[in-house]
């Protein structure tokens, strides 16, 4: 959800961006370009990992819920008319809390987020970085260098 609000906040600025490069001939805002594309690359690979994941839990879920069913109507149906004293003979300390399913045993599907978020990462963090480090890097050569090279504080002939 983040990242959804991080592209309607970057497509607001790449919008006021130009504007000002319309209206005021204001130039160097490319990187937002580049920053919005960005984003919603990286939005789109969270729909399509969400997309992805939710298929692979329906499946899942639909075959764990079936074999729960069965497992249920095998319980139910070997007790037959018993009473609760000899249920309650039966079970011990021992006895399992759930009964695991017969025959096929499927397990939940992998955790796959770890390779979703690297990408995710790398395209909402690291290109605009790099986009911006670019223009950080212009605006500190074009301030000119005053105490550290040695010139006075004040600008001006005295």
């Amino acid at each position: 959800m983040i990242l959804v609000q991080t592209y309607i906040f970057s497509w607001i600025l790449l919008l006021a961006g130009n504007v000002a490069l319309d209206k005021f001939q204001i130039g160097g805002v490319y990187f937002l370009t580049g920053w919005n594309a960005s984003v919603l690359l990286a939005c789109v690979l969270v729909f399509v990992e969400r997309i992805m994941t939710r298929k692979a839990l329906t499946s899942y879920e639909k075959v764990a819920i079936d074999e729960d069913a069965d497992v249920i109507q095998d319980s139910t149906s070997s007790l037959g008319k018993t009473t609760d004293d000899d249920l309650a003979d039966t079970i011990t300390e021992k006895t399992p809390l759930l009964t695991s399913p017969k025959g096929n045993v499927q397990t939940a599907p992998k955790d796959t987020a770890a390779g979703w978020w690297v990408s995710q990462a790398l395209l909402a963090i690291a290109v605009p970085v790099i986009l911006l480090s670019h223009v950080l890097l212009l605006l500190v050569q074009s301030l000119s260098q005053t105490l550290s090279d040695g010139s006075p504080p004040l600008v001006g002939t005295f």
